[in-house]
């Protein structure tokens, strides 16, 4: 129980105010989080749900509350100020040690990956919508194919979901509805869905397998809410009046900023990037028409330390210009004196105008309009009919709350969003990707539109402009969002580019023929520049023909060309999670330190008995297969061993595994068919002794719904030989002769049951989310107990 008698105490010694009736209700009324909350911009939703869970975390009182909040936003300048505010929070609330709190954005680098192992703490994690939904759809952007499933498993199960401004993420709105719809019906543990804005869309949430009904709980402000400061806000007036220009022409666009200009803040919002640019290139000229009065360019291709430090400037300037796009629609906490936006669909109109005098204190506030060019991201429909019902306003003194009022009676096209049906779903639980290496395009189910984003990354090359074969990439605040027509442009301007091609493994020139012809672009891919190559700015971001260099960034979280965000991966060919440790570690020593590590953490997780008792056996057994001579002449080769008789675990060696007469050899399938053909009896104390052996296998994410190995010897599967092996004392069982069949393991057979079959009955039984769960937390507890021994942080 916390310290605080009530809630609103609570609140305050977070906030430093008192909390709304609608905060109080989110974090009091009902058996849980609400569905909904549609409240207008610039009233504290954040604040709303993140104390409102924490504050049911911690009164609990026998009621089912997740350990983890999971907040989506559309944008990184978002999660950047969420993650700015939700520490100090927890900070006045004395509560940092108690809740770990971590930001979830592409480029982020090996810390990126401290989240995962932390499976019973409380946690909120901060993180873009595609990133967040890419990982419950099992192909997470920036992940390795081995942590596909511990990331979905994780956020599948005891996690409250929150998808913030759904206006900008349709997409995943309603993908993340129909995930919900998934849960409910599989029987995932402990879970919920918040969906947030001020502008809410019942469409995106009336999803096929998951309605919108009378049944959900919607929060919105009502007459107790209605405080005299509230009112202020809620009717706080700007006069609507349209500027004559036409097709968004920056010239007379620029003209207008500086004939309307007053002292304040005065924001001006376009609808592309192009014309954002243009405008600010001809306010910032040699003439400088504005004079002394600083201007800013804000857009979505700044590299998040460049688009902090102009926030910043912001924030500290009385008198300041701002040109932007869409970047500042929401969340941002901007309160101009004077708008003047571009014409945009009605609920982005509604969120631009909530920039203009936000606070209620400005009696001459102004929004001037003009109509929105051809050439942009929106329905030419919907902008003329936002422009139609702006010219009804004309002169009018209006609130932003009557603007949203009209909402139904401005025509806004619905999305065209592709919705993910469950058996699209179940068919991404299977990680293998197919024979060519490729994996389902799930772009669809989480964006409305046909360009992914990738990022670039400015690095000092040296003289050869050529990355080398360790070169570290700059984490998260030093790579700048791009589109792949971004890359194209940068190209034809004679830059050169540089992705590492997994497939090789090396880095390659980027060639945009052989780009569109095989396609390895995928959402995240980082492509990096020559600092010398220019193409960028830190006044106006990226730049195709800019020739100046570009200032690198010092940054911290740099990580290796091929992520790092998984501990003690395991290449195709290779254990390295077994080397490079502080010593020789004994087998049966890291069996056990991995089965404690298991029974500590679920020893709190909502797990029942017979499960939680499966899995910490599953732990206990997992690496059983490394006593295999195989395995063991392998690792006993990587550095000198002390005593060659003993069964080790873990060397102090470098490189990789090589073994005799075969390519690779995958432990986990030797730990099942020792369990199968020689240990039985290690299995007797298991609940569902399929479970068990369907846990030691995906221990490394390598073997999950089906084993696939091309070779054609059939007496042979992923190094596995069939036929009789000496195995030496293991796991508190003498040594014996095992006489191994790897029929099982194979796809098809006439006598025995396949793999493929028994997952499938686990997945009947189970249900998609409690599996992956069950998955996440036996690798978590072999990480943890791995840690002190890789030279990675104890847990």
């Amino acid at each position: 129980m916390v310290e605080f008698e009530s809630f609103d105490e609570f609140f305050e010694a977070a906030t430093g105010v008192r909390p709304y009736p609608y905060q109080r209700r989110v974090a009091l009324s009902g058996e849980k989080l609400p569905d909904v909350i549609d409240v207008p911009p610039g009233l504290g939703k954040t604040a709303a749900i993140v104390l409102g869970w924490l504050w049911r975390r911690l009164t609990a009182d026998g009621q089912e509350v997740p350990r983890r909040l999971v907040l989506a936003l559309p944008m990184r300048t978002l999660t950047h100020q969420a993650m700015s505010v939700i520490p100090q929070w927890f900070s006045a609330l004395e509560l940092l040690d108690r809740v770990d709190v971590t930001q979830l954005v592409g480029g982020v680098g090996a810390d990126g990956g401290r989240w995962r192992r932390k499976p019973d703490d409380m946690q909120i994690i901060v993180g873009t919508v595609d990133m967040i939904v890419s990982r419950m759809l099992m192909r997470g952007y920036g992940s390795t194919r081995g942590t596909y499933p511990i990331d979905a498993g994780l956020l599948w199960n005891d996690t409250h979901l929150v998808v913030d401004e759904t206006q900008l993420a349709p997409a995943s709105t309603v993908t993340a509805r129909q995930i919900a719809a998934f849960q409910r019906e599989s029987g995932a543990l402990v879970t919920g869905l918040t969906c947030m804005s001020a502008t809410i869309d019942e469409r995106l949430l009336h999803t096929v397998d998951n309605p919108f009904g009378a049944d959900a709980t919607v929060v919105r402000l009502d007459e107790e809410d209605l405080t005299p400061e509230l009112r202020r806000r809620l009717e706080a007036p700007r006069i609507v009046r349209e500027l004559p220009i036409a097709q968004a022409n920056p010239k007379p666009i620029a003209d207008a900023v500086v004939a309307r200009h007053r002292p304040g803040l005065t924001l001006v919002i376009v609808n592309t990037v192009a014309t954002a640019v243009d405008v600010y290139k001809r306010l910032t000229g040699k003439k400088r028409p504005l004079g002394d009065t600083p201007v800013i360019l804000l857009h979505s291709r700044f590299r998040p330390a460049d688009r902090r430090t102009k926030f910043d400037e912001l924030q500290d300037a009385e008198d300041i210009v701002v040109i932007s796009t869409q970047v500042v629609e929401a969340g941002v906490d901007l309160d101009a004196r004077t708008l003047i936006t571009e014409a945009a669909p009605w609920p982005s109109l509604v969120q631009r105008s909530g920039r203009c005098n936000r606070a209620g204190v400005t009696d001459d506030a102004e929004l001037w309009w003009f109509a929105a060019g051809k050439k942009g991201p929106y329905e030419p429909d919907d902008t003329a009919a936002t422009a139609a019902a702006l010219r009804q306003l004309e002169g009018e003194s209006v609130s932003n709350q009557r603007l949203l009022g009209l909402a139904d009676e401005v025509k806004t096209t619905s999305p065209a969003i592709q919705t993910l049906r469950r058996s699209d779903f179940h068919a991404l639980f299977d990680t293998t990707p197919d024979l060519s290496g490729n994996d389902p395009d799930i772009s669809p189910y989480i964006r409305d539109t046909d360009e992914l984003d990738v990022q670039l990354a400015w690095v000092d090359l040296g003289e050869s402009g050529r990355p080398g074969p360790d070169l570290q990439l700059p984490g998260h605040d030093a790579r700048c969002r791009a589109q792949i027509s971004d890359v194209k442009g940068l190209l034809a301007a004679g830059k050169t580019l540089w992705f590492y091609d997994i497939a090789q493994p090396r880095w390659s020139e980027a060639r945009w023929t052989e780009l569109k012809a095989s396609m390895p672009i995928r959402p995240g891919q980082v492509f990096v520049l020559s600092t010398r190559a220019g193409g960028y700015s830190v006044e106006v971001g990226l730049d195709p023909k800019s020739g100046v260099p570009v200032p690198p960034i010092d940054d911290a979280t740099a990580i290796g060309p091929q992520g790092g965000d998984e501990p003690g991966s395991d290449g195709d060919t290779s254990d390295t999670g077994a080397l490079g440790s502080g010593g020789w570690l004994e087998l049966d020593q890291h069996l056990e330190e991995t089965g404690d590590e298991a029974a500590r953490m679920v020893a709190g997780l909502p797990l029942g008995e017979s499960t939680a008792s499966d899995i910490v056996l599953a732990a206990r057994l997992h690496d059983l297969g490394k006593a295999h001579p195989m395995w063991q002449q392998a690792l006993q080769r990587t550095a000198e061993v002390p005593a060659p008789d003993k069964v080790w675990a873990k060397s102090p060696g470098r490189g990789r595994l090589v073994y005799d007469g075969v390519k690779s050899f995958r432990h986990e399938l030797a730990s099942v068919a020792l369990l199968d053909s020689g240990y039985p009896e290690l299995l007797d104390a298991a609940g569902d002794r399929d479970l068990v052996r369907y846990l030691i296998a995906a221990h490394h994410g390598k073997i999950r719904v089906q084993i696939r190995d091309d070779a054609s010897d059939e007496s042979q599967i992923l190094g596995l030989t069939a036929g009789e092996v000496a195995i030496p004392s293991v796991s508190g069982v003498e040594s014996r002769t095992v006489s191994i069949d790897v029929e099982p393991y194979g796809a098809v057979s006439d006598s025995v049951e396949v793999w493929a079959d028994m997952v499938d009955r686990l997945l009947a039984r189970y249900g998609p989310f409690r599996l992956a769960y069950f998955e996440a937390l036996v690798r978590v507890a072999d990480w943890n107990a791995s840690a002190a021994y890789e030279g990675r942080e104890e847990r």
